[in-house]
């Protein structure tokens, strides 16, 4: 197993795997109890972020393109099996050209792309870059946000730490582009956050026009950081979007995208 990969529960005998790539400034230990909250079956598989946990030797991407092409080859060897690939905030979008990458290797495609916290990936950001911003104003800007621990805020010497690895995130995200290009042949369910104040139901729903194989969306309780702050309904959520015949209808997605694009 590469150092991109981090299995918390290995599964030998697993039936399909969920690829599970975390918010920015995160790393594959939010995804470490989640298959206690999965059917048995599906073996979860968090990708480790370079620059951080075991992964930290690596300095870690600031665009898009060359972050998804390293994650993609260094999953070929786990397309064994179906699998589903899940996103939170940042990593949404990620999985999002992860799997249209996929394709475009002529790769096995995933079965299932679960979006969460997201804006459409070809929607712009509302939001004023904040990568660049001197120290002070960042640690501000992380305060207002929330997300990250007090802790970390709280004490200068800890966040200088984990400044590079949210900077480098932050560009990520607030450099991409989408590219106009044939809609994905993946059903995508979308999850947000009822009270989510950074991310609208609109903008989730314009998820729909970036597939032509199925689209749903579905409001969970809690805001922005619902990974942490509701687990349980986000992994319950998750199961059903993984379960037999949850596959939307096609219907679904052109419904979706034509109030997208209104």
């Amino acid at each position: 197993m590469t150092a991109w990969v981090h299995k918390p529960k290995p599964n030998s005998v697993a039936r399909s795997r969920l690829f599970c790539i975390p918010f920015a400034g995160g790393s594959a230990s939010v995804f470490q109890n989640w298959p206690e909250g999965l059917p048995g079956q599906i073996e979860v598989c968090a990708l480790q972020m370079p620059g951080r946990q075991s992964h930290a030797s690596a300095a870690p991407f600031n665009r898009m393109s060359p972050l998804v092409h390293a994650m993609c080859d260094a999953l070929r060897d786990l397309l064994d099996l179906p699998y589903a690939i899940f996103g939170n905030c940042t990593g949404s979008l990620i999985a999002y050209e992860v799997a249209v990458r996929m394709g475009a290797l002529d790769l096995r495609p995933p079965d299932q792309l679960i979006v969460s916290c997201s804006r459409a990936a070809h929607l712009p950001d509302r939001d004023a870059p904040i990568h660049a911003l001197p120290r002070d104003e960042l640690r501000a800007e992380l305060d207002r946000l929330g997300g990250t621990p007090e802790q970390v805020i709280a004490h200068p010497e800890l966040l200088d730490l984990v400044l590079p690895v949210l900077r480098a995130d932050f560009e990520l995200a607030e450099t991409y582009r989408h590219r106009e290009r044939p809609a994905l042949s993946v059903p995508i369910h979308a999850l947000y956050g009822q009270d989510d104040p950074i991310v609208s139901p609109e903008e989730v729903e314009g998820w729909g026009v970036l597939t032509d194989a199925g689209f749903s969306m579905k409001a969970l309780p809690g805001g922005h950081y619902l990974i942490d702050s509701h687990a349980e309904a986000l992994l319950s959520a998750v199961t059903s979007a993984l379960s037999p015949g949850a596959r939307p209808a096609r219907s679904d997605a052109v419904q979706a995208g034509a109030t997208a694009s209104a």
